[in-house]
């Protein structure tokens, strides 16, 4: 490296590894401002390899100072590309380190349509040109978004950035509703769909609503979807309409210690009810052997499919594909009779995928909705 800046001063010099040098986690917004860096070495067990600030993730160790001080802040090297995490962003270095904690302030950005200012190294971090891409620039989806897969073109005379996407793939919003499901604790039925069998109404809590940016009005009809786990096959599905989505307040008991309280959850209350006659199945109607199958059968074989509808748009959501199905096996129980009757409806166990795997499922149909557990 210091042979190539020494040979000739006045070349752009580029920097191309795997590893990165600025690079924020998934769960941090690339517009987070006036974030600090080690420029000094970093030990393997400092939280992870070169992570000690979750600033600068997938890193290196060794020879920290002398790349930082001598090359990157003073813009010996002028541009650098990694890849490691599969989020694209651009990041420049925009102080001094400290004396004694030896923090460097960095900045990132967006990349696409970024203009480097001179004076510094500009540090580039390309997302997935082949999967689907992660990427975090406002906080949006509780830091699971994500984007096409892609790459990153740079114009070394004006400094401009560009991403470079794939025009034929989109993300889809149902999988992105799945990753708040397991990985950040966001359950959109958490609560079950519950009802008379008619009617239902579903509760959203204002952390799910608040990561999932659009809302109960996203969550569209609802299908209810039976098997009979034999030679029946498939049985149908009950369809259910969304009549209304209003704001709501109730309590929730959590634990304190060796006592419990109750505490105000808010939320909105999303209702449904069956649409007779327009396509799908009437509750009312299921014959003998159908009610069978769903309850006292423990409903092996129900699937829900939640049809979504894009409520926000703008750059943080028009790239997504609102109109693949949210899909998993789900649990439907009855209790009381007549005007006290109550049907649920939850998410089957809660971790499961939408794609069962029928290796094992053509010889043991009991194992459907038990065998992909994470």
């Amino acid at each position: 490296m210091q042979n190539a800046v020494e040979k000739d001063p006045a070349a752009e010099k580029l920097l191309l590894s795997h590893f990165t040098y600025v690079n924020y986690a998934t769960d941090i917004p690339l517009t987070t401002g006036n974030s600090k860096i080690d420029a000094d070495n970093v030990s393997p067990g400092d939280i992870g390899p070169g992570d000690r600030d979750n600033l600068d993730e997938g890193s290196f160790h060794d020879n920290r100072k002398v790349l930082y001080e001598t090359y990157l802040l003073p813009g010996k090297i002028h541009y650098t590309f990694s890849g490691h995490s599969h989020r694209a962003g651009v990041y420049r270095l925009t102080g001094e380190p400290g004396y004694v904690t030896r923090k460097i302030t960095t900045r990132g950005d967006y990349p696409d349509g970024y203009t480097h200012p001179d004076g510094t190294a500009c540090l580039l971090v390309a997302g997935s040109g082949g999967p689907i891409t992660r990427q975090n620039r406002e906080g949006e989806y509780a830091g699971y978004g994500m984007e096409a897969p892609q790459g990153l073109k740079l114009d070394t005379e004006s400094g401009k950035v560009n991403i470079v996407r794939d025009a034929q793939t989109r993300p889809r919003m149902a999988v992105l509703l799945d990753y708040l499901w397991y990985e950040g604790g966001h359950k959109a039925l958490q609560y079950g769909l519950k009802g008379d069998g008619r009617r239902f109404q579903l509760r959203l809590d204002e952390r799910w609503l608040k990561a999932s940016e659009h809302g109960g009005e996203m969550l569209d009809e609802i299908r209810l979807h039976l098997h009979s786990g034999g030679k029946a096959g498939y049985q149908g599905y009950i369809r259910l309409k969304q009549t209304a989505c209003e704001a709501s307040q109730w309590t929730e008991r959590v634990s304190l210690g060796s006592r419990s309280a109750l505490v105000p959850v808010r939320g909105v209350d999303v209702e449904y009810e069956v649409a007779e006659g327009e396509g799908g199945m009437s509750w009312g109607d299921l014959d003998n052997e159908k009610k069978e199958i769903i309850i006292n059968g423990g409903s092996p074989m129900c699937f829900l499919s939640i049809h979504l509808k894009q409520i926000e748009h703008g750059h943080l959501h028009k790239h997504y594909d609102y109109d693949s199905p949210w899909c998993f096996p789900a649990s439907v129980s009855e209790s009381e009779k007549g005007e006290n009757r109550l049907v649920t409806i939850r998410r089957k166990g809660g971790g499961r995928s939408d794609v069962p795997d029928f290796e094992d499922i053509f010889d043991n149909p009991k194992l459907l909705g038990e065998i992909y557990d994470y």
